[in-house]
């Protein structure tokens, strides 16, 4: 893994809101959420291969910047340019 002042370069956020908050939503969420700022923090190949890792379990829906895009992290730290990459994932 490449690393950037010491640190390594990929940064995934991870939450675990409930699947159904009906104050707030309708519906109920995938279980899988990711959030790349709709494709700018991190590469497309990277955001292609964990969508496919998602997409391949029958038994977890998965969302690519669905409600959650990305948020302060991925916002902030996301650089593909520089090999900074910052994914966030939701599990609900």
């Amino acid at each position: 893994m490449p690393f950037w002042g010491g640190r390594p370069s990929h940064y995934v956020k991870g939450k675990a809101p409930r699947s159904h908050i009906p104050y707030l939503f309708d519906g109920i969420l995938p279980d899988f959420n990711l959030g790349t700022n709709s494709g700018t923090s991190c590469n497309s190949e990277l955001e292609n291969g964990i969508v496919k890792i998602c997409k391949s379990s029958s038994d977890h829906s998965s969302v690519l910047n669905g409600r959650f895009k990305g948020g302060f992290i991925t916002r902030e730290y996301g650089q593909p340019e520089q090999h900074i990459h910052a994914v966030q994932l939701e599990l609900a």
